[in-house]
């Protein structure tokens, strides 16, 4: 009998010592005969690792594998001897497979270890000593594997890249080498399971498959000493996608082009899995998706977010009824007709401002305010309220915003609670109920004061047209903003500096591409030394010709890639890509200025790709806040000055960039009430120190907030409630580390108290007294005497 055996005929005894009664003796002699019967057939496999050097090498993960499996089915680690033991093991055959800290990962033979599985061990209650190999042995028949690439209609596909054969082991892609330019050919292969993996645009990424490609991973198999032939027929529809495609229309049964629109599963509707805009017509469409149930969120310019329900065949306010697509598009679509409502409810948000200069003079009905969406970066003019003397939009979204002030006689700025800034520095969130009233100083010294002043204006216009609304900034020729402003409705724009120098323009107009002023007209591209110079103390001229969205573009350029977990190795879908044509980054703008041609995410195998792009140099970036990754430029560095460029020459250019991201860290905590119950809409901002760079989240129905993607570094908080206030001051930094978790002990706020009352009219002259006051604002200031 085997010692687990003895152990329980031992455990057995003591039980039967319970049994007094001679009347239960037929009984006891059953469960002896089932103690018996449970333990046959069930052995040991125990040992001891040892390293190259003939010492123990602890922490080794052993792994058993059942005849044909490809998960473990047994899994433990040595001990700091080396020892490791697996106990109830059915015998039979299995593979083991071996994982050092130190050494590759190979297979245990009892002769040298494989760099693959090779044989079948017998366990059967057996100790070995296994002794790890720096090199282990591959000593497999080596197999072949040629790939021939068709289309649908069986014609060959020349110029073949991003094809990959996938070891079903350990997921590793091996490299092939091309035969010619329909063909690749891997060789030196291990007799096993693989997958062929083809990413070819237009055509979808999918698998091989010999009864219809997939896009879901599908294992052939590979014999020993063999060469394998596969024509790889690429299809437009592989097995197991779907689509959604539809129209969208205005209330006014305008198309509505340039309406983004975000699909999310109904699980999870804060990151989108896919994303588009609308074509001038108002058509869309989302091609080669799982079929799923999705929400569909809907959002314009001049609209608010608004969620397509299928049972009511409308948009609605919040999502409620979700869209599935066809597991097969060519037997059943789902096409959608979208009309956009302008729909007015309760959950819709307002923001006013009032602006005051630095003496605490009212500004009144003067300049331009505008109020900035973080992800989009639209804006919205706040128009002038004479009666609440204040600036006012409504129909606010909820969101992440800014706010913009371009007020006659003071340099362009951004609303900050603390102070404004030159430089946008400040976002606040907007709930879906929010009103809110804020209030700001204007800063810096009047312009019209300023000594030795040099002004820039013109007319910006469009074939002769004034053109109203174009938002110019001007720059040094050091790349440093040093001022803005928006055309007036004659197209006519006024930008002071307080010294001559040399400056160029770049001009943002709704409908155009962005383009640069340098003196010589505008242009599209703008070089390290194209720009004007300003005297001193003049007032310098400068009209400007708006170019209509005319580029030339290529059908055939490319740039492509997989983007990979820097640890895992495993493919990451959903992640944001951009490219950022070389004349963006002398302009100084954001990222969210890129028009939707140059935004993609990956695909469920990682995959991405940019087609029909003008020439033009690029930089590659990976945005992945939301996804818990961090955001870098291609190859892998932080800053876009480390960065590679990307070159497309001519029409036929394709470039892979593949990239590997790495996870960020997460700051995680709960909010509750004095009475231990969780606090919901509490806003958090996590800010790193020393920087105006940060992040922002609410917490959900059970307190609890989360925010992901971050960079190893302190970060401080900021939390803000509108019905609660904080009971005592909280941890002013926290440390936090990439791929880990800081978690944040639980928050307490209080309900804070309210002030309410009545406000009249003192009397004047048209009012009578006793009137009351509507839409006053009233400040609470804390006493500090």
């Amino acid at each position: 009998m085997s010692e687990i055996g003895v152990k329980k005929f031992t455990d057995m005894q003591r039980v039967m010592r319970l049994f007094k009664s001679e009347t239960k003796l037929l009984f006891q002699i059953l469960f002896v005969i089932f103690m018996l019967i449970s333990t046959a057939g069930a052995g040991y496999f125990n040992g001891t690792v040892y390293n190259d050097m003939g010492k123990f090498e602890p922490d080794v993960t052993i792994e058993i594998y059942a005849q044909g499996k490809t998960v473990p089915l047994y899994s433990t680690k040595t001990d700091p001897k080396g020892f490791f033991k697996f106990d109830s093991i059915v015998d039979d055959r299995y593979q083991i497979r071996i994982i050092p800290k130190h050494h590759p990962a190979q297979w245990y033979s009892t002769g040298e270890n494989t760099l693959f599985p090779q044989n079948y061990i017998w366990i059967g209650s057996v100790t070995v000593p296994i002794t790890l190999m720096k090199d282990p042995i591959d000593n497999s028949p080596a197999s072949i594997v040629k790939v021939s690439v068709y289309d649908e209609s069986g014609t060959p596909v020349g110029d073949i890249c991003c094809i990959n054969l996938i070891q079903s082991w350990d997921n590793a892609w091996v490299v092939g080498t091309n035969l010619d330019s329909n063909s690749i050919v891997f060789s030196g292969l291990h007799p096993s399971q693989y997958a062929l993996f083809m990413n070819f645009p237009p055509y979808p990424s999918q698998y091989y498959n010999a009864t219809g490609n997939s896009v879901q991973k599908s294992n052939f198999t590979v014999s020993g000493s063999d060469t394998t032939f596969i024509r790889f027929y690429l299809t437009m529809y592989p097995k197991g996608t779907g689509y959604i495609s539809g129209r969208c229309i205005t209330d006014k049964g305008v198309p509505a082009a340039g309406v983004s629109l975000s699909l999310f599963k109904v699980n999870d509707t804060t990151i989108p899995v896919y994303s588009q805009i609308t074509l001038t017509d108002g058509t869309f469409g989302f091609n080669y998706i799982l079929p799923e149930n999705y929400y569909l969120k809907i959002s314009g310019n001049d609209f608010p977010v608004q969620w397509y329900s299928r049972a009511r065949a409308q948009t609605v306010t919040f999502p409620e009824d979700p869209v599935k697509t066809s597991p097969d598009p060519k037997l059943d679509s789902l096409y959608i007709a979208v009309t956009m409502s302008p729909l007015v409810n309760d959950s819709r948000a307002v923001v006013s401002l009032k602006v005051m200069d630095s003496t605490g003079t009212l500004i009144k009905d003067s300049g331009v305010v505008q109020l900035i969406e973080a992800s989009s970066q639209i804006r919205k003019n706040l128009t002038f309220d004479p009666v609440a003397q204040h600036y006012k939009a409504d129909m606010v979204a909820a969101g992440n915003y800014s706010l913009f002030l371009n007020i006659p006689g003071y340099n362009p700025q951004y609303y900050a609670p603390t102070g404004n800034t030159l430089f946008e520095s400040h976002k606040f969130f907007v709930n879906p109920e929010d009103t809110l009233s804020l209030r700001t100083n204007l800063i810096g010294q009047k312009i019209d004061t300023m000594l030795s002043k040099s002004m820039i204006t013109g007319i910006v216009s469009d074939s002769g047209k004034p053109y109203k609304g174009a938002n110019l900034k001007l720059f040094d020729n050091k790349g440093v903003l040093q001022n803005q402003a928006i055309s007036d409705s004659s197209g006519i724009f006024t930008l002071n500096v307080s010294t001559g120098g040399a400056y160029y323009l770049v001009i943002e107009a709704p409908g155009y591409p962005l383009q640069f002023w340098t003196g010589k007209g505008s242009t599209l591209q703008i070089g390290i030394d194209d720009y004007f110079t300003v005297a001193s103390g003049i007032t310098f001229k400068a009209d400007i010709s708006l170019i209509r969205n005319n580029i030339v573009k290529t059908d055939s350029s490319m740039i492509s890639g997989i983007i990979t977990d820097k640890i895992t190795g495993k493919p990451v879908p959903f992640l944001r890509v951009i490219l950022i044509p070389s004349s963006l980054i002398f302009s100084g703008m954001d990222v969210p200025f890129l028009s939707s041609e140059y935004i993609t995410q990956t695909d469920i195998s990682g995959s991405f790709k940019f087609t029909g792009i003008p020439l033009n140099t690029y930089w590659l970036a990976v945005y992945t806040d939301s996804s818990g990754y961090i955001s870098q430029f291609y190859p892998g560095f932080d800053s876009i000055n480390n960065a590679t460029r990307i070159i497309l020459s001519s029409s036929t250019s394709k470039v892979t960039a593949n990239m590997a991201v790495l996870p960020g860290g997460i700051i995680r905590g709960v909010v509750q009430n004095n009475v231990g119950q969780p606090v919901s809409d509490v806003h958090v901002n996590v800010l790193l120190q020393n920087s105006s760079h940060g992040y922002s989240s609410k917490t959900d129905s059970n307190g609890v907030f989360q925010v992901k993607g971050l960079r190893t570094g302190t970060y401080k908080l900021e939390i803000y409630s509108k019905e609660y206030i904080l009971r005592e001051s909280i941890q002013k930094e926290y440390q936090v580390t990439e791929g880990m978790t800081t978690d944040i002990n639980s928050i307490v706020m209080v309900e804070g108290g309210y002030v309410s009352g009545t406000y009249y009219y003192s009397g004047s002259p048209d009012i009578t007294a006793g009137s009351y006051l509507n839409g006053a604002e009233i400040a609470m200031v804390p006493d500090t005497s």
